[in-house]
């Protein structure tokens, strides 16, 4: 699969496509979309990191979203098990333990 449309017909109709899209097993195409979201406040210590996660398959996915942080920053926990249904998106956080501003960011 890539990321341009493709378009499928089938001559049984819009409920037998559906049904055999459902059944389908998509295989070739990265399972989840990682997303990490910006800080929306200073980065200090009890700031939370969301990490968003988005199952790209049609069938429930599970594991664990495991976090490096970059040096001056330190997690609470870096780890979390995941469990995501066929499609879902659900957002992690992560609580920062200890955290450095890097005196760069205006």
């Amino acid at each position: 699969m890539t990321i341009f449309p493709t378009y499928i017909t089938c001559r049984q109709g819009v409920a037998a496509a559906a049904r055999r899209l459902a059944a389908a097993r998509i295989e070739g195409k990265r399972p989840v979309e990682i997303l990490p979201r910006d800080f929306t406040e200073r980065v200090v210590k009890g700031t939370v990191l969301s990490v968003e996660l988005h199952n790209c398959l049609n069938r429930a996915i599970s594991g664990e979203l495991a976090v490096q942080a970059p040096d001056g920053i330190d997690l609470k926990q870096n780890q979390q098990p995941v469990t995501l249904a066929a499609g879902r998106r659900r957002a992690f956080p992560f609580e920062l333990a200890r955290a450095a501003a890097n005196p760069a960011n205006a």
